[in-house]
């Protein structure tokens, strides 16, 4: 059994002393001779401790004007909280951070004093020879859309620990949402060095996964930032390799361009199981921690659900915070299933009239199912007018051959002209409702842009969520087919099977995933 012998509290960081927490005594924790901190943000009495070595637990109460925080979260006025071995303690939110220790005797053995074991120890690391003393990288610039920093001085083990930038390792010195210039920065936590270097030592690579669009519309800013990328990198103190994304393309997160990219440059097989990667875009709802905002997206978390690598949030890795609730997007691409093979149409000459949202997949299941059949094609975008549309319709039905209409076909309005012309000529007509939710039509109406295109406008994200839809039924008047179709797995997968996407070059990623 273990007896603990000694409590104090670490401090994470230069300027301020380590503070002993002897059994049962209140010891406070400010700006006071105890812990040599002279910011007159934090009150004398700011923290009060008191150790309980055989609960093996340190109660604290914040009792200063600023606030004081614990494991990333803010703690309530007068409210009495319970720090176990490696908790982490910030005197202010932001500064001045300690971290609990508990040291303990083996009875039975008489071993020495040691500190219980942590299971993410953030004391300082004693530099090794294992760690260079100084090194030098590269630039590569690929498809004129990533960049990579890679240190002559690598890790060639089979360990990935990657982390995003912003956020994560780093956050603006001058407070502002974003940097003034190369020099605005500083370490999101006050143990992101002993941290990373703890990991290079345990013979992880460490890289660097980050979308840097800026970098992309404004080229003059690539020389500094890269300057950036370097100064950070050494002010760590270990080999860190970069992937900068600077454009809306297949290297963007959350797409695995990047990592897919890292793999291609490894020579050894990837151990998942003890790959991760750490990222503030987890989709947490406002005030998932007293005062905290919104994620600015859920791009990180999605990220390594397309790679397969786990993740974790900032807090999570370097203050041991507990995971807190996040909200995923409404559409899960891994969620379509196979659809069975449908040949939904007649030997008899037929017109079919497609109802469905843009994105839903009315032209490729029409190009895939019944342009090869020999279906006539009729669609606005194409033609250009309702009038040529209905023109060609007819041309149609009067020489008896077959045709399918691809437009939205939203409302009882639009399909009428269609029908009024099948009853003139007493033509078969069927209508085929794309059974798409608006999310997954979102989500394919932007990549579907994308890859026809290339380029994707900002308004092309804009929201159709307000165009009401009448489906077909008897108000139609005329008594045709109805039948709804899904959209298919290999339509999903011309977009990449089961991935979480975002403005995609989908042209480029096939290239590359599907030769």
């Amino acid at each position: 059994m273990t007896s603990i012998t000694n409590c104090y509290v670490q401090p994470i960081g230069n300027g301020y002393k380590r503070v002993t927490l002897p059994h049962q005594q209140t010891v406070y924790l400010g700006r006071n001779p105890k812990t040599c901190i002279q910011d007159t943000a934090v009150s004398k009495n700011q923290l009060s401790l008191k150790a309980d070595y055989r609960r093996k637990v340190v109660e604290c109460v914040w009792q200063g004007i600023n606030q004081s925080g614990y494991n990333g979260y803010t703690m309530k006025k007068d409210t009495t909280y319970g720090f176990s071995h490696g908790d982490k303690i910030e005197v202010v939110l932001g500064k001045f951070m300690y971290e609990v220790v508990f040291e303990s005797q083996d009875l039975n053995t008489n071993s020495p004093n040691k500190k219980l074991k942590l299971s993410n120890a953030s004391s300082s690391v004693e530099e090794s020879t294992v760690i260079p003393n100084h090194f030098n990288g590269s630039w590569q610039f690929i498809d004129n859309s990533l960049l990579i920093y890679t240190p002559d001085v690598d890790v060639k083990g089979n360990k990935i620990a990657s982390f995003d930038l912003d956020g994560t390792l780093i956050k603006t010195k001058s407070g502002k949402r974003f940097p003034v210039d190369k020099n605005d920065w500083v370490f999101t936590f006050p143990n992101v060095q002993d941290k990373l270097k703890e990991l290079y030592l345990d013979g992880y690579k460490i890289v660097i996964f980050s979308n840097q669009l800026r970098l992309g519309q404004e080229k003059q800013s690539i020389p500094s930032f890269k300057e950036k990328i370097v100064n950070i990198i050494r002010k760590i103190g270990v080999p860190i390799q970069a992937f900068l994304a600077t454009q809306r393309d297949i290297y963007r997160k959350p797409l695995p361009g990047m990592w897919n990219c890292l793999l291609k440059l490894l020579t050894d097989e990837v151990n998942m199981d003890a790959t991760f990667y750490i990222g503030d875009a987890a989709g947490r709802e406002k005030n998932w921690a007293p005062s905290k905002s919104k994620d600015h997206s859920v791009a990180d978390r999605l990220f390594t659900i397309n790679t397969g690598v786990k993740f974790h949030t900032p807090e999570e890795y370097f203050l041991r915070a507990r995971s807190v609730k996040h909200v995923m997007p409404e559409f899960d691409p891994r969620t379509i299933i196979p659809f069975p093979e449908i040949v939904p149409v007649s030997p008899n000459p037929e017109a079919i009239i497609m109802v469905g949202s843009q994105g839903s997949g009315k032209s490729y299941f029409c190009n895939q199912h019944l342009v090869s059949l020999g279906y006539v094609y009729i669609n606005r975008d194409t033609l250009g007018t309702k009038q040529k549309c209905l023109n060609l319709f007819e041309d149609c039905l009067r020489k008896q051959k077959a045709v399918v209409v691809d437009n939205t076909n939203p409302d009882i309005e639009s399909r009428k002209p269609y029908i009024d012309l099948c009853k003139k000529y007493n033509f078969a007509c069927k209508c085929f409702h794309m059974n798409v939710s608006h999310a997954h039509s979102q989500v394919l109406k932007v990549n579907k842009e994308r890859y026809e295109s290339n380029f994707l406008r900002e308004e092309d994200t804009r929201d159709y969520s307000g165009y009401v839809y009448t489906f077909p039924d008897v108000r139609d008047e005329y008594d045709f087919t109805f039948q709804q179709i899904a959209a298919k797995l290999e339509f999903s997968e011309r977009y990449g099977r089961g991935l979480f996407r975002f403005k995609i070059n989908l042209e480029e990623y096939n290239k590359q995933n599907y030769k």
